[in-house]
């Protein structure tokens, strides 16, 4: 059964979902590449159109090869701006990393875009370290995945920039990322606690809220911050009662800063589940009609039984779908249900939802 009203404009849901899409994952690239190798590229022939070189490998982790080296050529066309030279020319320069190879039509390989670089060398590549620290060390049987994570994530930790694992994992949760992630939240440098976190909150990891509300003050000012707030906002959808509970306490605290308090309500409007009901029919009363709207959406995402709002059924809309059985969903909570978006004070509509929904929850005290 759709839904017969949902208060959200078209230009919000495309910005919603370009804002919760995904880019490919660890998982993605070792399915993709047709082999993968670690391997040292000394120099290389490049310019506007694209790059041409020979690695030299040292480790197949994936396919095979007939020989110790392999000829790449790979196309890029330079926009948005990009100054490096029209000129194409010969660059000298060590580059060690992973490289994802596919097969093409001629005797080369193509490299497979890896990073947000583009139109340079580093997008085609991980970078990684001669010898890996005891805290990334894997088993001889490790899974290709495992293994990759483990190799980028000290190969980020040399090149200072931890983002990028955020991107290449996205909602996995394995053993080995809990690893790298909890090894990232004891760092010293506040950019790799925010990564950490960040990867420990789209992995939907029970202890991420505790974390959260542990490291928040060492990142509060720190412009890694905001891939925290991401995470928390657009991916963390743990439902157990506990995280839950956790989360509502933590946007409910005197101590929160608001741009957190935000991101924690937005999280827990989309999981909806019956322990979030008490704090979300709080926002009901709130001066701030951004929250009352949540408070709208949450509550009524609840009583027609729609699912958690995730980054995969934003896409689809199935977030909006009255799926899951609810014994609360009659004729009224169908016609009242609705997503608010961009809310004024005073706004009819939103009054309306406000008023019936502020009823409907004093009609229930067996969810308070």
């Amino acid at each position: 059964m759709k839904p017969k009203t949902v208060v959200l404009t078209l230009g919000c849901l495309m910005s919603l979902i370009c804002a919760q899409s995904r880019a490919a994952t660890v998982n993605d690239y070792a399915s993709t590449a047709d082999t993968i190798v670690i391997g040292r590229v000394t120099d290389r022939f490049e310019g506007p159109s694209g790059a041409s070189f020979d690695i030299a490998v040292e480790k197949i982790l994936k396919g095979s090869l007939p020989g110790q080296s392999v000829h790449v050529s790979h196309s890029w066309p330079r926009t948005g701006g990009i100054i490096i030279g029209d000129i194409p020319r010969r660059v000298n320069g060590q580059i060690r990393g992973i490289w994802f190879l596919q097969h093409t039509a001629s005797s080369d390989w193509d490299a497979l875009v890896a990073r947000s670089f583009p139109g340079v060398i580093g997008s085609i590549y991980w970078p990684v370290v001669e010898t890996l620290p005891a805290e990334y060390r894997y088993a001889a049987d490790a899974s290709l995945a495992d293994v990759l994570t483990f190799e980028f994530a000290a190969g980020l930790e040399v090149a200072g920039n931890p983002t990028e694992m955020i991107g290449a994992t996205g909602p996995l949760n394995t053993p080995a990322l809990q690893s790298v992630f909890a090894h990232w939240l004891g760092s010293q440098k506040v950019a790799f606690q925010a990564a950490g976190l960040a990867g420990m909150l789209n992995g939907g990891q029970q202890d991420a809220i505790p974390q959260l509300a542990r490291l928040w003050p060492t990142i509060a000012a720190d412009q890694s911050r905001h891939y925290v707030l991401s995470a928390l906002r657009n991916s963390f959808r743990d439902s157990t009662p506990s995280s839950v509970q956790q989360l509502a306490k933590l946007a409910d605290a005197s101590a929160t800063s608001t741009e957190l308090r935000k991101a924690a309500i937005w999280a827990l409007a989309s999981i909806h589940t019956s322990e979030s009901l008490p704090f979300l029919a709080t926002l009901l009363m709130s001066s701030d009609p951004g929250e009352q709207g949540r408070g709208v959406s949450g509550l009524s995402s609840f009583a027609n039984g729609c699912p958690s709002q995730t980054p995969e059924n934003v896409k689809s809309l199935d977030y909006l779908q009255f799926k899951n059985p609810s014994p609360y969903r009659n004729a009224e909570t169908m016609a009242n249900f609705a997503i608010p978006v961009n809310n004024l004070p005073g706004d009819p509509k939103l009054l309306q939802l406000v008023s019936f929904w502020t009823a409907w929850w004093e009609q229930h005290p067996e969810l308070h």
